[in-house]
């Protein structure tokens, strides 16, 4: 699906093939006046977020919660990551959005980084201070089904971290629990 935006001083649209969509931009600032900081439902203004920097930087303006999931549990954050947007990724972490927020299938930001093989937003994340040895259910990090340089990058970061490890036989608080 090939998905294009635009941003006048009046309004967002957002073509998305077969359908094109148009946000006034009052409409999209009423509805980031109507998000409470504990809402957990993604509104318009989230959506077009998702597409838009302009409808993304009046979210962050508008003091809306930014954690806000949709009914997989994805945040504005797992999507940016997911399409390695280096711009909203940054101005999510910059507004405090939280960096390590599991969905509905256990999967970070930093997760859907990786399977998508955006290297740059894996480490872009990273620095921000995602958990790249938290581990799944299933006993996986983000390196185990990293896809690409992303792979690379996780693999170097893993191997650093199991390496310090080992030199200094202390584990992470997150390790110390996994064995318990």
């Amino acid at each position: 699906m090939n998905k294009k935006t635009a941003a006048t001083n009046n309004a967002i649209v957002a073509d998305v093939g077969q359908v094109s969509l148009g946000f006034a931009r009052e409409r999209i600032e009423g509805c980031i006046a109507a998000l409470t900081p504990d809402s957990d439902v993604w509104s318009i203004a989230h959506v077009a977020a998702a597409g838009s920097m302009d409808a993304a930087r009046l979210l962050v303006a508008g003091n809306c919660n930014l954690n806000a999931t949709n009914k997989a549990g994805w945040t504005l954050l797992h999507m940016a990551a997911k399409r390695g947007d280096l711009e909203l990724i940054s101005l999510l972490l910059d507004s405090s959005a939280a960096v390590d927020p599991f969905d509905s299938e256990g999967r970070t930001p930093l997760d859907r980084a990786a399977i998508a093989g955006h290297a740059d937003a894996v480490t872009c994340l990273i620095t921000a201070g995602a958990d790249y040895m938290e581990q799944s259910e299933q006993g996986q990090r983000a390196v185990d089904w990293a896809t690409g340089d992303a792979k690379v990058v996780l693999a170097r970061y893993t191997l650093d971290a199991l390496a310090k490890q080992a030199r200094t036989g202390k584990k992470t608080a997150k390790d110390r629990i996994g064995d318990l």
